[in-house]
């Protein structure tokens, strides 16, 4: 299953390179006014040309279209398509939400658009990882494994206070594990551990995990890597549109943000 790390390398830098290319072209058409909001055919061109850009990046997309009308609600998660440099930790990208409302921004309402910056954030090394450990064909399946787990964390909120330094998110068959940033400022998934390569030692310190992610029917167990605390979690909610209307510390509604300075 494993791949040389440096064709998964090549393949996750790949993938970057080729969705800045997309975007510069994106771009283009938006300063030609190719692509704009005047009508139902542009608009819809819009957000399958948006969609098309972020390709592989993109985690999960759900749209909910209005009874006996063409105008929809549109969620996209994605991941940032580049990456920014933070010291003594290197580079990372951060998840990335946008909430659309066709009827919305067919009147002009700024309130159409809603767009998230998560504290959610991963290391480039962890997206190597992710590649090369499960045999993905570069980062376009990615959401498969870890949106559900993201959908989990934005959805109910989850405290900020029950996270250790370090934190391990215990699969069936493997450990994502991450740490906090400086600050509190959100948490950065750094690698993953694949369970059927464990040592012995991380077969014991895994073990107590596993255990209640088996009496409680649980998909993953988080454990805090300073305390021992354990917490089962369930992946039983379908998407995460709901999240987009409620307040999170683990997003921060960047248009807002951007209001008072406009």
């Amino acid at each position: 299953m494993f791949k040389h790390e440096s064709v998964a390398k090549a393949e996750v830098k790949g993938a970057f390179r080729k969705a800045t290319q997309r975007y510069d072209e994106f771009y283009k058409k938006l300063k030609t006014g190719l692509v704009k909001f005047n009508s139902r055919k542009n608009h819809l061109r819009y957000i399958e040309e948006l969609a098309q850009c972020r390709g592989e990046f993109m985690l999960d997309h759900r749209v909910c279209h209005h009874h006996s009308s063409w105008h929809f609600q549109s969620v996209m998660t994605s991941l940032e398509t580049e990456f920014h440099h933070l010291n003594n930790i290197g580079n990372m990208c951060c998840l990335v939400i946008d909430g659309w409302d066709s009827r919305k921004m067919m009147k002009g309402d700024i309130k159409g658009h809603r767009r998230f910056l998560s504290r959610l954030f991963l290391h480039e090394h962890f997206l190597i990882r992710i590649v090369q450990r499960l045999g993905l064909t570069g980062i376009k399946n990615i959401g498969k494994v870890l949106f559900p787990l993201f959908s989990y964390i934005l959805r109910e909120n989850l405290s900020f206070c029950l996270l250790g330094n370090d934190v391990h998110f215990v699969m069936p068959g493997y450990v994502l594990v991450a740490e906090k940033l400086p600050n509190n400022y959100g948490l950065v998934f750094k690698t993953i551990l694949m369970r059927e390569h464990f040592s012995a030692a991380q077969q014991a310190h895994y073990n107590p995990a596993y255990q209640v992610m088996i009496n409680q029917q649980s998909d993953c167990v988080m454990l805090n890597g300073d305390t021992g605390h354990l917490v089962a979690m369930h992946f039983d909610e379908p998407g995460i549109n709901t999240t987009l209307l409620n307040e999170s510390f683990w997003m921060r509604d960047v248009l807002s943000e951007l209001a008072p300075c406009a």
